[in-house]
């Protein structure tokens, strides 16, 4: 469908320059502008724009205004414009009613001026038509969201179905060629282009891919492979353009050298493309169809003596009313503003004063300068005395300690109210958390599977008596067994005479047998003899047809119940590793609790991915699980360090503040008692006691060098670090201070 709006044909002439004009190609997800134009030589297209893609209504101006943006300075002055639109925007009567709003907005906001619309997949059809009369071709016309397929034979447009767009483009064509098949037996030509006005190259390219590896000759729409062509998306605009310029030019009266447009071509009015004329005015910044206004009337030249030049970004008006006013800047006297006061003349300001006490200074400069440095000197003196004295001396001491501790089995029981350190019991509670994790094993059991032999045999009765064989009876051949399929009779052995001589014939009946394993060995050969049940081949024989078919072998990969087992151990290995951590970091983040794993594991769901026999190569298991721990008070480990650590620690040390360390594991044999026994070690640390009074009256009033002398003596001591304060007798005084009391040990 080509649609031109009612434009007046007065006469046809041929252009004497080029006629430029804009072009639109809208879809649901996107929008591409084009520059385009009519010349004596033809129609062509100048420029296009990026696709740009539209999320929601909102965005489509703004993206069409980017659009146009894109097309240079060439295009600036241009309004009228040709739209190109998907096939969902259309219907027998034009335009649909839900996109007439949405295409109002952009040629309003953009001061465009629509000349008419094209159908983008009828006119690439048309443009494809005309180059080839003789094409026959399936056409596959992409969008953002949909695919429609055409149907060309010899030149002809026969039917066009539409489908939804998925992540499968094979199941996509396969459902719009199914609607095909209903209503044309015969097989479709196989040549299909893929053309998009919507999609990147990139992205046609990958429809392409994915529709060149599926087989098309099986599905039983192509009598062959059908070859894939990509139509480049500037021969799509190209076709779109062309088509809908035709018509433009034979709408404007414009002669050109190309043939003239399609006969379906229609021509419209204004309201039927739903561009409704509407008057701008200062109140409200309408729209106005200046056509429409009488030139006579004075009202009509009076509206339009009041409008406002309205500055546009690309056509999108930037409305007066939004416009704010630049004022000329008043002139205002900024200094009584802002208090500031300017004096009118120098000479009205005052005159300063001589000073006495500089003039005082002039004459008595010697005396002066001699009292001002000695009282100088004076002050440092005081002030040196007094920080002496008052300075005071900052020693930090790093001790040389001794590590001391002992293996010992603590009892934590949940059913005591108070700890016992005598009896190195704690008191404790049971918790429990749940944990869960997964894991997937190779499989490492083999077996073999395949089928088993089938045949049919001549059962051969060599006695005097009919004899019936049932159905399973047992017959084997180089050691392999076979069965009857079905109950057997077979009549006795004869005897004639011919030629005065006995002649003696066997009974036999025909039976299906099957092997009664699987293999290609049971295929046994015609004529194989097969001895039945026990008795003598004398007596009767089995004897092959036609040689066995269908025996077959092969190893494959199952499932095994060591599978099973070693992949439980491992989950349950895994789960206590992180139990264990997971206490700890809990433990690390309380700081009045510690807990510690008891090991014990309650399963509460498990679920393999297979069983026992199935064929796998891997196999999975999810394993969820309650894990037990201890919880106690960390308050009750330091007395109880304390108490069994206090005999080890040597003469002339004591233990440190800080808190014992514990390190610990559950005793495997308590595992099933109310009260756990954890095997720990608790360690501290006692440093060497010090008489620092003592320390104090001997480093007092001492240099910084002789003082560091009687520290290094000290085997008690590993490091130390003097400061002095305030800092500068560091530099100026580099002694510890006079008095024992400004003597103080930090201990590291």
């Amino acid at each position: 469908m080509i649609t031109m709006m009612d434009l007046p044909n007065l006469f046809s002439s041929s252009p004497k320059k080029d006629k430029l004009f804009l072009g639109l190609i809208l879809t649901e997800k996107s929008v591409q502008a084009i520059l385009w134009k009519i010349s004596k030589g033809g129609i062509s297209v100048i420029k296009q724009s990026e696709i740009l893609d539209i999320k929601d209504d909102e965005q489509i101006v703004i993206q069409t205004d980017q659009a146009l943006q894109d097309l240079g300075e060439l295009s600036e002055n241009l309004s009228e414009v040709l739209l190109g639109l998907e096939s969902s925007w259309v219907n027998p009567k034009g335009i649909v009613d839900n996109k007439k709003p949405i295409l109002k907005k952009i040629t309003d906001d953009l001061s465009l001026n629509p000349i008419g619309f094209v159908v983008t997949t009828e006119a690439i059809t048309q443009y494809l038509s005309k180059e080839n009369p003789s094409l026959n071709s399936v056409l596959l016309f992409y969008t953002k969201n949909k695919i429609s397929v055409s149907l060309l034979e010899k030149g002809t447009l026969q039917k066009t179905e539409s489908v939804g767009r998925s992540d499968n483009p094979s199941a996509d064509f396969i459902e719009a060629l199914a609607r095909f098949k209903s209503n044309h037996k015969k097989e479709l030509p196989p040549i299909v282009k893929l053309i998009s006005i919507d999609l990147t190259k990139e992205e046609l390219f990958e429809q392409h891919q994915a529709l060149i590896e599926h087989d098309w000759v099986n599905e039983g729409y192509f009598i062959s492979a059908p070859t894939l062509e990509n139509i480049d998306i500037e021969i799509a605009i190209e076709g779109v353009i062309n088509q809908g310029g035709q018509a433009v030019a034979k709408s404007q009266g414009i002669e050109i050298s190309q043939n003239s447009p399609e006969k379906n071509v229609v021509e419209s009015n204004p309201k039927e493309f739903a561009f409704e004329e509407v008057t701008i005015n200062n109140s409200d910044d309408e729209f106005d169809n200046s056509q429409n206004k009488d030139k006579n009337d004075p009202k009509t030249d009076s509206a339009y003596d009041n409008l406002t030049a309205v500055p546009t970004s690309f056509g999108i008006p930037i409305h007066s009313k939004n416009v704010p006013d630049f004022k000329e800047p008043k002139n205002e006297k900024i200094e009584e503003n802002f208090n500031f006061k300017v004096n009118e003349s120098p000479n009205e300001s005052k005159k300063m004063k001589p000073n006495k006490l500089i003039a005082w200074f002039h004459i008595h400069k010697k005396f002066a300068l001699a009292g001002f440095i000695s009282g100088l000197v004076a002050l440092l003196l005081i002030s040196l005395i007094f920080i002496t004295f008052s300075g005071r001396t900052l020693i930090t001491l790093n001790l040389n300690p001794k590590n001391i501790s002992k293996d010992v089995s603590i009892i934590l029981n949940p059913t005591i109210k108070e700890s016992d350190f005598k009896n190195l019991t704690l008191k404790s509670e049971l918790v429990s958390k749940n944990f869960s994790f997964n894991q997937t094993n190779e499989t490492t059991g083999i077996t073999l599977v395949g089928e088993k032999a089938k045949g049919k045999i001549n059962l051969i009765n060599k006695t005097d008596g009919v004899k019936t064989f049932t159905a399973g009876t047992s017959l084997t051949a180089d050691g392999l067994r076979f069965t009857l399929d079905d109950d057997v009779t077979v009549a006795s052995s004869s005897v004639e005479i011919k030629s005065n001589e006995e002649v003696k014939s066997y009974g036999t009946s025909e039976a299906k047998v099957s092997a009664v394993k699987i293999g290609a060995e049971s295929n046994l050969g015609a004529d194989t003899s097969l001895v039945v049940a026990d008795f003598s081949t004398s007596s009767y024989e089995g004897r092959v047809i036609e040689t066995f078919d269908g025996g077959s072998s092969r190893e494959i990969r199952v499932v095994s119940q060591e599978d099973l087992d070693q992949l439980m151990l491992e989950v349950k290995k895994k789960i206590l590793e992180i139990a264990t951590q997971e206490y700890k970091s809990e433990s690390d983040k309380n700081e009045s609790l510690s807990f510690i794993s008891t090991n014990k594991l309650t399963i509460t769901a498990d679920n393999y991915s297979g069983k026992e026999g199935d064929e796998a190569k891997t196999i999975s298991l999810d394993l969820e699980a309650d894990v037990e721990a201890i919880a106690f008070e960390n308050g009750d480990i330091k007395p109880l360090a304390e108490f069994v650590l206090k005999d080890l620690v040597p003469e002339g040390f004591e233990m440190v503040e800080k808190e014992p360390q514990i390190l610990s594991d559950v005793n495997d044999e308590s595992a099933t008692s109310s009260a756990i026994t954890i095997d720990a070690n608790l360690s501290t640390q006692a440093i060497p006691i010090i008489d620092y009074d003592s320390l104090k009256q001997e480093l007092a009033s001492k240099s910084l060098t002789k003082a560091q002398e009687i520290l290094n003596g000290k085997s008690e001591i590993k490091s130390f670090t003097i400061e002095l304060f305030p800092k500068i007798l560091e530099s100026v005084w580099k002694k510890i201070s006079n008095s024992p009391d400004k003597i103080d040990f930090k201990i590291q």
